[in-house]
C-alpha cells in the first residue's frame, strides 16, 4: 500500500477505535462515579485513556504510514486483552468483532489472522481466569468460542476473496497498462516517423518554393520583355506602314514622271532638230522604268516585312498573355505550397503533442 491508501485505512480505523475507546472510557468513569471500585476498573480506565492519547498523537504525525497501522492494531489488541481479562461483563467478547473488522480494513491476510488469534487467545484466557464451574458459564463459553471460531473462518475467507479480487483487478489494470504502454510506444514511433518525414517534406517544399520563386521571377522578366518586344514590333509595323505609304506616293510620282517623259518623247520625236535629246530622253525613260521596278520590289519587300511583323506582333501578344497566365499559375502554386506547409506544420505539432502525451 502507498501513503494514500494507508491514510484512508488508518483514518477509518482511528475513527472506529476512538468511538469504541470513548464509549469504554465513559462507561468506566460512570461506573466509578456510581460507586464501582477495584483494581480492575482502574486498570481499564488507565489503559483506555493511554491508548486514546497514543493513538491520537501518532494519528497526527504518522497517519499515512504502515507504522501507524501497526500501532493501531497493537492498541486494539492490548485494549481487547485488558477488557477480556479485567471486565466481568458477560458480552465482553463482542468487542473482538471490532478488532477483526479493523484488521480487515487493511486488506492484509496476515493482520486478519493475527487479529483473530488475539481474540481467540484472549477469550481462552478469560474463560480460564473467570471460570466459576457453573453450567451456565461453561455453556456460554462454548457458544462464545464457537462464535469466535466461525467469525475467524468467515473473516479469513472473506479476506482471501478480497485479496483475490484485488489481485485480479491489479492484473487487469497491469494488462491494460501494458497495452496502453505498447500503444504509447507505437504512437511515439509514429510521431518520430512523422517528425522525420516532416523534416524531409519541409526541405523539399522549401526547395520547390525556391524553384517556383525563381521561375516566377523569370516568367515576370519574360512577360515584361515580351511586352516591350511587342510594343517595339508594333512601332516598327507602324514605321513600315509609313514607308509603304511613302513608297506608294513615290510610285505615283514616278508614274506621273513616266507619263510626262513619254509625252515629252512623243513631242520631241516630231522635230528633227531634237534627235539627240530624243535619244537621251529614251535613256531617261528606261532609267525611270527600271527605278519603278526597283521601287515596286521595295514595296513588295516592305509589304512582306509588314505582314511578318504583324504576325510576330500577334505571336508576341500571345506569348505575353501566356507568360502572364504562367505567372498567375506560379503564384497559385506558391499559395498552395504555403497551405501545404501550414498543414504539415500542424501535423508535426500534433505528433509532438502526441509524443509528449504518451511519454
Amino acid at each position: 500500500m502507498t501513503k494514500r491508501p494507508y491514510r484512508a485505512a488508518n483514518t477509518t480505523a482511528y475513527i472506529i477505535l476512538m468511538i469504541v475507546f470513548g464509549y469504554l472510557f465513559i462507561s468506566f468513569m460512570t461506573a466509578v462515579i456510581t460507586g464501582t471500585t477495584g483494581i480492575n476498573i482502574f486498570v481499564q480506565i488507565i489503559v483506555t485513556a493511554t491508548l486514546i492519547v497514543v493513538s491520537t498523537i501518532f494519528f497526527m504525525i504518522r497517519r499515512d504510514t504502515r507504522l501507524y497501522s501497526i500501532i493501531l492494531m497493537a492498541n486494539s489488541a492490548v485494549a481487547y486483552v485488558v477488557i477480556a481479562l479485567f471486565n466481568r461483563t458477560e458480552y465482553t467478547f463482542l468487542y473482538g468483532f471490532i478488532l477483526i473488522y479493523i484488521a480487515m480494513v487493511y486488506c492484509n491476510l496476515r493482520i486478519t489472522v493475527l487479529g483473530n488469534i488475539v481474540v481467540i487467545l484472549a477469550n481462552i484466557l478469560r474463560i480460564l481466569t473467570h471460570n466459576d464451574g457453573s453450567p451456565d458459564f461453561l455453556s456460554n463459553s462454548i457458544i462464545v468460542m464457537f462464535t469466535l471460531i466461525l467469525t475467524a473462518a468467515a473473516s479469513i475467507s472473506v479476506s482471501k476473496r478480497l485479496l483475490q479480487f484485488n489481485r485480479e483487478n491489479l492484473e487487469s489494470i497491469s494488462q491494460a497498462a501494458d497495452k496502453q504502454a505498447d500503444t504509447g510506444r507505437k504512437m511515439v514511433g509514429v510521431s518520430e516517423q512523422i517528425a522525420v518525414h516532416f523534416d524531409d517534406a519541409m526541405t523539399k517544399i522549401k526547395d520547390l518554393k525556391s524553384c517556383i520563386d525563381n521561375n516566377h521571377s523569370a516568367m515576370n522578366e519574360i512577360a515584361d520583355s515580351t511586352v516591350h518586344t511587342a510594343e517595339s514590333i508594333q512601332v516598327q509595323a507602324e514605321m513600315c506602314t509609313q514607308i509603304q505609304d511613302l513608297s506608294d506616293s513615290t510610285d505615283d510620282e514616278l508614274h506621273r514622271m513616266l507619263d510626262a517623259s513619254e509625252r515629252t518623247e512623243a513631242t520631241i520625236s516630231e522635230g528633227q532638230r531634237f534627235v539627240d535629246i530624243h535619244s537621251e530622253m529614251g535613256t531617261l525613260s528606261d532609267s525611270i522604268q527600271k527605278m519603278k521596278q526597283n521601287i515596286q520590289s521595295v514595296i513588295d519587300a516592305v509589304s512582306s516585312i509588314s505582314d511578318s511583323i504583324s504576325q510576330l506582333s500577334a505571336t508576341s501578344e500571345e506569348v505575353a498573355a501566356s507568360s502572364s497566365e504562367g505567372v498567375r499559375t506560379a503564384e497559385s502554386a506558391v499559395d498552395s505550397m504555403k497551405q501545404c506547409t501550414d498543414i504539415l506544420t500542424n501535423i508535426y505539432t500534433l505528433s509532438e503533442d502526441l509524443k509528449k502525451f504518451t511519454v
